[in-house]
């Protein structure tokens, strides 16, 4: 039986919906000035108003408000277009099979349907729709049926791409159909019409804006010159708001589950705005909110809400251990796994961690250098623990099996040691004094392993009365390991340890020439000296490309000579022999500078010592695979590639000639 399919489609459908549905202010406005419904900062609907000022649907907010500062807008609302839609698909149902493909758009079936019989069918559908819902609709003949057809999509041209529009997209449409989805699949068509497929699956259904976006965003190839992307969701199912929800475990134990990345981030986000609604940054406000507990959180989460708290009132950050991280530490630390002993914490360490290690040896616990109010926040969690009791002791002027510190420091002595510190240790000067002591084990907590900080944090585990031997380095977010010679990592020819050092590695170094550069920040610019009248181009990270070119567009702000001379970065205005570079970009992006720019805080200036001279050739050898493999490992795989310190400016090699 031959078959017929036809493509409906309501036209701006978000804007007509809530409009005719007479509940919200559109009624008494659309006909008198140009009105819109937006969401997360994009337009998704206008009324014939906004041509007359070029404002167009998915349009950022911010672009259209400059053309019409008496933009009138609403937010979509989900229940209103989602009885629409319910009606919309009834009305389809009456000529055929019909399957929604979005909450406006519908793919209808038909059985032995006439050619010429079809204008007349699809007039009748036309009208339906009009006097039922009074909005006009688009019906179209679909000859290329796909019994696969995914609903939830977004493409567009590269030249328009943002991510964040498409993320909108896909939020929006899963939010109108109460929908969850698990496996996204990105489609680049690249400059040479090749197309190439990225695929993430996640662990978890996800119809929130800010975490599609994040997945997105981390799963664009930057190596790729693109000229389209399409944006796909499947295993999509819908939610049944009448399920509840279980019951939230009081118990840390239970929270086995490996997290995606993005589960992180929304994480660290959900807990500060927790601390910063109730203030809990101020430490009394902080102890009666652990006290009375009025949000019902675990103690898990308690911890994370103490911790956080407690690490900004110190000035150490504003970070927490990570569950899954922090056991997975205590099932591989192997001098952990001892009873009886005598640990001594020296400083602030994770609180978690102390819960964990305390478990797991049942160590009698001595502290020295921890103040009275961090004390005091351990015993109120205590009332939440499943965990022992800490039963925490003033230190004594002994020998302790473990000191746990966050620092290499004299005064009490230790068989074992474990020091948990960021990153930035492997290229200080306090590394030289474990040296030549055995690191038995070093343990990468990675970019999500202590959450809410920039920094990423190692726990180097040593045996003080042992001498150097072997190493190994336990990755917690990939669940690896590597064995390595301790002094091949350690080795004094490198400014720093590298943990990671390999042939390909040692390869790439030995035709490298280094220590190329001086480093200018461009912190002295400040909010203050912008002016959209100035004559000199500042310049920010996101102007300068993958390709190694900087571009003078519209995200450029602008400042006076005037106002920049009397900074020091002034001498560098009119120079094209030195080199911008992304500060803390997780991708590394260097360019030539072009003259009349200078950088912002997001961007550091690279200066070629007096006997160096910088080719464009070599500005492609670092924009190479190659080089970029070669330099995630120097730094040890941290996720901001490029700062103003003078490490990772050193790593940035020329080949030698």
């Amino acid at each position: 039986m031959e078959k017929t399919y036809f493509i409906i489609k309501l036209e701006n459908a978000v804007y007509n919906i809530q409009r005719v549905s007479g509940k919200t202010g559109l009624k008494s406005v659309y006909r008198y000035r140009p009105c819109c419904i937006a969401e997360n900062g994009f337009i998704l609907g206008v009324n014939d108003a906004c041509e007359n000022f070029d404002i167009s649907i998915n349009e950022p907010v911010k672009e259209a408000l400059l053309k019409c500062a008496d933009l009138y807008a609403e937010t979509p609302r989900y229940v209103i277009l989602k009885k629409a839609s319910a009606e919309f698909l009834e009305i389809c149902s009456r000529f055929g099979i019909a399957k929604l493909i979005s909450f406006d758009e519908c793919l209808l079936e038909i059985d032995n349907l006439p050619e010429t019989e079809i204008h007349s069918f699809t007039s009748a559908v036309r009208e339906s729709i009009s006097n039922e819902m009074k909005i006009d609709s688009d019906i179209q003949l679909y000859k290329d049926y796909n019994k696969n057809l995914n609903p939830y999509s977004a493409s567009v041209s590269w030249n328009d791409y943002a991510p964040e529009l498409i993320a909108e997209q896909l939020s929006f449409k899963l939010g109108v159909d109460n929908a969850c989805a698990k496996m996204f699949s990105m489609q680049i068509v690249d400059s040479n019409d090749i197309t190439h497929s990225i695929d993430r699956r996640v662990d978890l259904p996800c119809n929130d804006y800010q975490m599609i976006l994040f997945i997105i965003k981390n799963m664009l190839d930057i190596t790729i010159t693109a000229s389209s992307i399409s944006v796909n969701l499947y295993d999509i199912y819908l939610k049944q708001d009448e399920i509840k929800t279980e019951k939230r475990t009081k118990n840390a134990k239970n929270k086995l589950r490996k997290r995606q990345s993005w589960e992180y981030a929304k994480q660290n986000r959900q807990f500060s705005k927790i601390i910063n609604e109730n203030e809990l940054f101020v430490y009394n406000n902080l102890c009666e909110f652990l006290q009375k507990n009025p949000l019902d959180l675990d103690f898990y989460e308690l911890c994370i809400v103490a911790e956080k708290a407690n690490s900004r009132r110190l000035k150490l950050g504003n970070y927490y251990a990570v569950f899954n991280y922090a056991e997975r530490f205590g099932e591989l630390c192997k001098i952990l796994h001892q009873h009886n002993i005598k640990l001594l914490l020296c400083g602030y360490c994770p609180l978690l961690l102390i819960y964990m290690i305390k478990d797991i040896c049942n160590a009698d616990l001595y502290y020295h250098s921890i103040d009275e109010k961090t004390l005091n926040l351990m015993n109120l969690l205590e009332h939440y623990s499943p965990y022992p009791n800490l039963e925490l002791k003033p230190a004594e002027k002994t020998e302790y099996d473990i000191a746990v510190s966050g620092k290499v420091q004299a005064g009490y002595s230790a068989k074992n040691s474990i020091y948990i510190v960021k990153k930035a240790f492997l290229a200080s000067d306090e590394k030289d004094l474990i040296i030549d002591t055995a690191i038995n084990q070093i343990f990468d907590f990675g970019e999500y392993g202590i959450n809410g900080s920039q920094e990423q944090f190692v726990a180097i585990i040593t045996n003080n009365s042992a001498q150097p031997d072997q190493t190994e380095i336990v990755v917690l977010e990939d669940e690896y390991s590597v064995i390595q010679e301790q002094s091949y990592i350690t080795d004094i020819n490198l400014p720093c340890w590298v943990l990671y050092r390999n042939k390909k590695f040692d390869e790439i170094y030995s035709k490298l020439e280094f220590n190329l550069f001086t480093v200018h920040n461009s912190s002295q610019i400040k909010q203050r000296d912008y002016n959209a009248g100035g004559d000199i181009c500042v310049i920010s990270a996101a102007c300068i490309d993958c390709d190694g070119n900087v571009k003078l567009d519209g995200r450029c702000r602008y400042v006076k000579s005037s106002d920049v001379g009397k900074y020091d970065i002034s001498e560098f205005v009119q120079r094209d022999d030195v080199f911008f570079a992304a500060a803390k970009s997780t991708v590394l992006k260097v360019a030539r500078k072009p003259k009349g720019c200078i950088p912002n805080p997001s961007t550091v200036l690279l200066v070629p010592k007096d006997d160096v001279t910088i080719t464009g050739d070599d500005i492609s050898y670092f924009l190479s695979p190659e080089f970029k493999s070669f330099y995630d490992v120097a730094l040890n795989h941290q996720r901001f590639v490029l700062s103003s310190d003078g490490l990772s400016q050193y790593f940035l090699g020329k080949l030698a000639v």
